[in-house]
């Protein structure tokens, strides 16, 4: 088989891999004709990647080893002004080779002045001919400078039909040329050069080519006619079967990416590329990650996934990089487990259309292709729980600054240290390429995923032996973070948040019994404690956030007396916010959360034990610090959108904010704010005789 001609990622294969010789012998023959006398033109059609260059240059070697003279003009380098010269001289050069010097006054004057022309800019006439159109009269048209002589023909003839010789011309990358000059190019190839002893071969994508030929000709369905009047045969270079798809993309990932585990490219066989050139682009791209891989261990990087996001960022990046965060993060329809069915299709239609909208992806074709690998992601990925997705596709764009590996190397360092402190902690996580900060960002993950892995494996356990292998490394998991969180008051923000919420993660995720009992429980409590103390108010109020996020908590027990520990340290701040600032956009911001509940709780630990004494002086000095009456009365508006109120302790603690909202006059726009509070706490079942309405505060 023919050897790759050229160099380079998209050189033609050497092997016939994809079953393809049969169809390039036929198209060999079609371009040697029992009559030796006439001029063949033939069409290989066939979309881009498909192979038809591959095919083509197959052809050119074995006219090669027959005797022809075989030429490849790439069309698509020129443009509509030197294409007709660049063309006259790949002939002109073909006839030279077949032993045929052309007299033609006007066809040789323009060669020689394009060299000439050429020579004095420094540059090679291949790819490159000057534009002579009108230049000083030389020439008026292609046409005429394709001329040949009756002398010139008696030459060819001699040289090429009374020798059984052809010179077979490939014009590749016609789908690719100026639409303006397609039709006048092809008129060429049919009139001007229907030479005896001349073949010619274009290999295009016919769809682009008949949509320019129909501008140019008004009668609908005249792009095919066309064709047809031009090319003696056409061709058809069929798609890739699903199993060449495979067998392709298996050998090409063998050459490139042997590192990448066969059976993850099984389970993506139907969404792979279609075109053998675009195969082995993906296998490429995989095989650029050969580095990066070899640094993470064996159960970090999500290989599906890996696959995946590589083909879906080969149809279009800015696309990928969208649906991709919709489709890990479970947002806008994509994980749809009480919906049915008719609802889950309209939602993954409009997020798909809102998507598209933001990438600027107008082509129905790209649509198509991408929707089609869309659907395949949302039912394969959607549920998914890997621990390193986020980390997977992260690798198309840069390596980590740190695996997990890396990560478990410095957990085992801090294990063998009798003690250590923020710096020794800051010298092994940070790099040129990740700061101290994102280390321990990354650190706590790996410190929940090696949790979580250890209770999986000891409820999984088979044996005791294994049990016991697993309730050791249980508990060497819950050491480390035993370690990392007795300097967590030296730490960096938001470090502790960050360990806070990958424990939280874990131990809600499995039942007290199966993360071993009570003594655990113990410990990962006084964990908690550790890091909600030394949290900054930041960082409690995005551990707030986050436990506030709804879904099953299995240990409920823990839940509860997380919550309450961390239901103190609120209680605190927002003691110490009334105090400081106007808290009226952050009570809005955090509705529903803690701060909230907290404020509405007469029995919770605001209005309660020392926290609930100190709450209970700083209302008290509303009469004194306006800012304390300011935010007492916007504290107001939290109160009345109770549903109702069903206790006299609540009512008591109402009526302790308004009395401190009510402390002195103030302006017209909060009294009326103060009286439309009062309004709707009565509504809601509050005594208007407990809510004292003060002589400057009169009903408008």
């Amino acid at each position: 088989m023919a050897p790759a001609a050229g160099n380079g990622h998209d050189a033609s294969g050497a092997k016939d891999e994809l079953a393809r010789e049969p169809l390039a012998r036929q198209i060999y023959e079609c371009l040697k004709p029992a009559e030796a006398n006439w001029s063949v033109r033939v069409g290989l059609f066939g979309s881009w990647g498909l192979g038809k260059t591959t095919v083509a240059d197959w052809i050119r070697k074995w006219a090669a080893e027959e005797g022809h003279v075989a030429v490849n003009f790439k069309i698509a380098a020129e443009n509509k002004d030197t294409l007709f010269h660049a063309l006259s001289v790949a002939i002109y050069d073909a006839l030279k080779d077949a032993g045929v010097e052309i007299e033609n006054t006007l066809f040789s004057k323009t060669l020689r002045e394009a060299r000439n022309w050429a020579a004095s800019k420094g540059k090679n006439l291949s790819g490159l001919v000057p534009n002579y159109y009108g230049a000083g009269g030389v020439i008026s048209s292609a046409s005429e400078s394709l001329q040949f002589g009756e002398g010139d023909l008696a030459k060819i003839r001699s040289a090429l039909v009374e020798q059984k010789r052809r010179i077979i011309i490939v014009i590749d990358d016609i789908d690719r040329l100026d639409a303006s000059a397609l039709p006048r190019v092809l008129l060429i190839v049919r009139d001007v050069l229907d030479l005896p002893g001349f073949s010619f071969l274009l290999p295009f994508d016919e769809a682009p080519v008949i949509a320019a030929l129909q501008k140019h000709i008004s009668t609908e369905g005249s792009g095919e006619g066309f064709l047809e009047k031009i090319l003696d045969f056409q061709f058809r270079l069929p798609p890739l079967s699903e199993e060449q798809q495979l067998f392709y993309f298996r050998k090409c990932m063998a050459e490139a990416a042997d590192f990448f585990p066969t059976d993850a490219i099984f389970r993506l066989v139907d969404i792979l590329p279609g075109t053998p050139r675009r195969l082995k682009s993906l296998a490429r791209h995989i095989g650029l990650l050969r580095e990066s891989i070899a640094r993470h261990g064996s159960n970090e990087v999500n290989w599906r996934l890996l696959l995946y996001s590589a083909i879906l960022r080969q149809e279009d990046e800015r696309f990928a990089s969208r649906f991709l965060d919709h489709l890990l993060s479970g947002e806008d329809g994509f994980t749809f487990s009480f919906i049915g069915a008719d609802d889950e299709k309209k939602k993954r239609a409009e997020t798909l259309a809102s998507i598209f909208e933001q990438a600027e992806v107008k082509s129905l074709a790209k649509k198509d292709r991408l929707s089609e690998i869309c659907k395949f992601g949302s039912d394969q990925f959607s549920r998914m729980s890997h621990q390193w997705s986020y980390e997977t596709v992260a690798l198309l764009d840069r390596p980590p600054a740190m695996t997990q590996k890396e990560l478990i190397q410095v957990l085992d360092q801090i294990k063998k240290k009798p003690t250590f402190d923020a710096s020794e902690l800051s010298d092994l996580l940070s790099s040129d390429s990740m700061s101290f900060v994102s280390g321990l960002d990354r650190l706590a993950t790996t410190m929940g995923s090696l949790y979580r892995n250890t209770v999986v494996a000891k409820i999984e356990a088979f044996t005791e032996d294994d049990r016991e292998v697993a309730e050791a490394k249980l508990l060497a998991s819950i050491a480390a973070f035993e370690r990392v969180v007795a300097i967590a008051s030296q730490l960096p923000a938001p470090s502790r948040r960050a360990l806070f919420c990958s424990l939280y993660d874990v131990v809600t995720s499995f039942k007290d019994s199966e993360r071993d009992g009570e003594q655990n429980v113990h410990r990962e409590v006084s964990i908690f404690d550790k890091l909600i103390s030394a949290a900054n108010q930041r960082e409690i109020e995005q551990i707030d956030a986050h436990i506030q996020k709804p879904g099953k908590r299995d240990s409920q027990v823990l839940v509860d007396e997380i919550t309450r520990r961390l239901a103190k340290r609120i209680a605190n701040d927002l003691v110490d916010r009334f105090r400081r600032k106007s808290v009226f956009a952050f009570l809005r911001l955090k509705n529903q959360s803690l701060y909230t509940k907290i404020l509405t709780q007469p029995d919770g630990p605001l209005w309660s034990g020392d926290t609930g004494e100190l709450w209970s002086a700083v209302l008290a000095q509303a009469s004194d610090d306006p800012v304390i009456q300011r935010n007492a009365a916007e504290s107001l508006e939290v109160f009345s959108t109770l549903t109702s109120i069903d206790s006299s302790s609540l009512s008591d603690a109402i009526c302790r904010v308004w009395e401190a909202a009510t402390a002195r006059p103030v302006g017209k726009m909060w009294q009326e704010e103060l009286l439309q509070r009062r309004k709707q706490l009565t509504k809601i079942g509050l005594n208007a005789g407990r809510l004292v309405v003060p002589a400057w505060l009169n009903p408008l």
